[in-house]
């Protein structure tokens, strides 16, 4: 209901906040205040959002409430990924702590969960392998179970391109995707529309990713969309990703990295090259300043896939990406977009 419906969830919110605050009932007002924080970024206002839940956090943690606490962390985590994506880092390792001090497993299990997440993102792959095989837990929630056994297919598929590790993370996909909970169905749907992205079906990817409805967080189907009918080439496919990318309206960073992908795509269907340098050039810049590693090296070789090597940009930017990929060890990112690589920065790597 909170994303469905968040005008009226707005105001059963602030009714619950005024009962609470009469009350003096401390847990309840600081669980309202944290169902308000998680509403307004879906309303067109991301900032006060986010400045609510930072606040209430703290009040939180300083009063003990350690369960309402973790709740807002994790909800400011979906949440800020609208502004930037390195919050989520920050924000995940302090969830971890606090939850540590709660006792309570199924924050701990949560968080543990979102830091190891965020570890893959960043291409930290060891340290994430170990954050999750430092913590034993009974998998009695099925979702974060689900979540953890996600995380560790990828790290698996990342490193060598196992199949099977490819075939486990589908079947955990499909499970968020057929769940009867709608954030969780649509996160479901937007990380198989990735996945198919990530194999080469890109026709696939942009019919799935165009099937995924907006919610107001962190999903990466607008992305995958324009990524997808991009590598296809075609205007049509590209011009209904923008059309899909339109009802994605939540101002923040990730909006301005989109119009920026927007911008190079129409300029390389167009045969602009300079424009087309110059937005995926701010694109990247964009990326590295706010997102996570994972976003800046995939930009970094779509921009050379779709521009080719002989702009010496573009051919930068492949073999930094090539460079920094093979450090970390996601070897089989290479081989997902091989054709982005020049064979001499390949041929020095190997």
């Amino acid at each position: 209901m909170l994303s469905a419906q968040p005008e009226e969830s707005l105001r059963l919110a602030d009714q619950a906040i005024v009962i609470a605050e009469a009350n003096r009932d401390l847990a309840t007002l600081a669980d309202a205040i944290i169902t308000k924080g998680t509403i307004l970024p879906g309303t067109g206002r991301l900032q006060e959002g986010i400045m609510t839940l930072r606040g209430v956090i703290d009040f939180a943690e300083e009063h003990d409430l350690l369960f309402a606490a973790g709740r807002g962390i994790n909800n400011l985590m979906v949440n800020s990924v609208n502004d930037g994506d390195l919050v989520f880092g920050e924000s995940a390792k302090r969830g971890l702590a606090m939850a540590s001090r709660s006792g309570d497993a199924n924050t701990l299990q949560r968080m543990v969960s979102q830091r190891a997440w965020w570890l893959t993102k960043m291409h930290r792959l060891d340290e994430a392998t170990e954050m999750l095989d430092s913590h034993e837990f009974d998998f009695g929630r099925g979702d974060v179970d689900t979540w953890m056994q996600w995380i560790r297919s990828t790290i698996n598929w990342m490193k060598d391109g196992n199949e099977t590790s490819f075939a486990e993370m589908a079947r955990a996909m499909k499970k968020y995707a057929d769940s009867e909970e709608r954030q969780t169905q649509e996160s479901g749907k937007d990380i198989l529309a990735w996945m198919a992205l990530q194999i080469g079906d890109h026709e696939r990817a942009l019919e799935n990713a165009l099937q995924v409805e907006f919610l107001g967080f962190w999903m990466r189907s607008v992305e995958t969309a324009l990524t997808a009918a991009l590598l296809i080439g075609d205007r049509k496919g590209f011009a209904r990703a923008v059309e899909y990318a339109e009802t994605w309206q939540v101002p923040g960073y990730k909006q301005d990295a989109q119009q920026l992908l927007v911008e190079a795509g129409w300029a390389v269907l167009d045969g602009r090259t300079e424009d087309a340098v110059a937005a995926f050039t701010t694109l990247i810049e964009l990326y590295q300043q706010r997102f996570a590693v994972d976003r800046v090296q995939e930009a970094r070789l779509l921009f050379a896939t779709v521009i080719g090597p002989d702009v010496p940009e573009a051919r930068r930017a492949a073999e930094t990406a090539h460079a920094e990929i093979t450090d970390a060890g996601a070897y089989h990112l290479l081989e997902v977009w091989k054709d982005a690589i020049p064979q001499k920065a390949a041929e020095a790597a190997s």
